[in-house]
Order: C-alpha cells, then sequence, then structure tokens
C-alpha cells in the first residue's frame, strides 16, 4: 500500500513545463480597410475594452504595418488582457503608430493595476519590439492605455510564458490526500 501511495505522490509531483506563446492576431487578417470588434480571444486571452471598441487595420490599408494587429480604436481608453485570472510572464510587445500625424506613439502597460512600464515608439512608420521588466512575470490581467495627442499605437506579437502551477502544489495536494486516506485506515 505504501508504494501505491509513493507513486501516487510522485505522479502529482511531476512539474508541469511553462509554455511560451506568440498572440499574433492572424486569425483576423482581412482585405478590408479595418474592422471593429468587441472583443477578441486567441490562446486563451480575452482582449476587451470599454465603452469601445478594437479595431483591425486590413492587410490593403495605408496603415497596415505589415502584420495583421489589435489597437484600441480611440487614445485614452483602456485595453485589458487577462487569461480567466491566472498567473502569466508578459515578455515582450511589438508597437507600431497608426494615424496621422505620424510621430511617436506614448503607451503605458500597467500590470494588475500595479507597476506600470511606458514605452515610446521612435516615429517612423513600422513595428518596435519593447521588453518588460521582470516585474511583468506573474501577472494576471495587463492593461494599456495611449496618451492624448500621440498616434494611437497598435499591437502585435505579443511574446508570453504561461506559468503553470507550481509541483510542490500538487505535492500538498496529494500530501493531504494521502494523510487523510491514512486516518481514514486508522478508523476503520
Amino acid at each position: 500500500m505504501r508504494s501505491i501511495l509513493i507513486t501516487i505522490l510522485l505522479l502529482f509531483s511531476a512539474t508541469a513545463n511553462s509554455a511560451t506563446i506568440t498572440i499574433d492576431f492572424e486569425s483576423l487578417e482581412h482585405s478590408d480597410p479595418y474592422i471593429t470588434i468587441d472583443s477578441y480571444s486567441e490562446d486563451g486571452f480575452l482582449f476587451t475594452v470599454q465603452n469601445s471598441l478594437l479595431g483591425v487595420r486590413g492587410t490593403t490599408d495605408a496603415w497596415y504595418a505589415g502584420s495583421t494587429a489589435l489597437y484600441n480604436g480611440f487614445g485614452g481608453k483602456e485595453t485589458v488582457f487577462t487569461k480567466g485570472g491566472e498567473a502569466f510572464d508578459l515578455l515582450s510587445i511589438d508597437v507600431s503608430e497608426i494615424e496621422i500625424p505620424l510621430g511617436s506613439s506614448t503607451v503605458t502597460f500597467t500590470r494588475d493595476g500595479g507597476h506600470s512600464q511606458t514605452f515610446v515608439t521612435d516615429g517612423p512608420f513600422g513595428f518596435e519590439t519593447f521588453l518588460f521588466d521582470s516585474r511583468f512575470l506573474g501577472a494576471t490581467s495587463v492593461s494599456w492605455v495611449s496618451e492624448f495627442g500621440t498616434p494611437i499605437p497598435q499591437v502585435d506579437n505579443i511574446i508570453i510564458n504561461t506559468v503553470p502551477i507550481p509541483a510542490t502544489t500538487w505535492l500538498f495536494g496529494s500530501a493531504l490526500a494521502g494523510l487523510g486516506w491514512i486516518r481514514r485506515r486508522r478508523t476503520i
């Protein structure tokens, strides 16, 4: 019986590997000038914006930056993405300007309503990759907002590490189950 319990503990204590995913919005590719949507979901992540719409430039639009990307329809509105409360590591994001006047877009990303990081594009039209600092590890929600008076930014290629349930959680849970089983055996 002890060997069965040890086997169960070993099975549950095996670590799950994290997975790196890229949210690339390619499923939204189209040839119209642009489309608007209420929300968007990819790889379990949900993108929403309050009191506004999300937009996607089409491949034939003059402001298509070479890759399908998501933008918030109006500057100053907050766009939020989450994975149903699960933790994730936000590693990097590509940002490009989208509207005239061209110039630098200023966009601020905020993790779980706390730590913020601001990126400023260099002005020429096209995507730039920005890296997040270590305080964006283990986030459960990230929002971004663009500064009024700067070109609206569009985002693409969001690189995220999914955070697995720690092995210690499984080990603790299986140990509790084992203790319950042992106690039950003693009372019989």
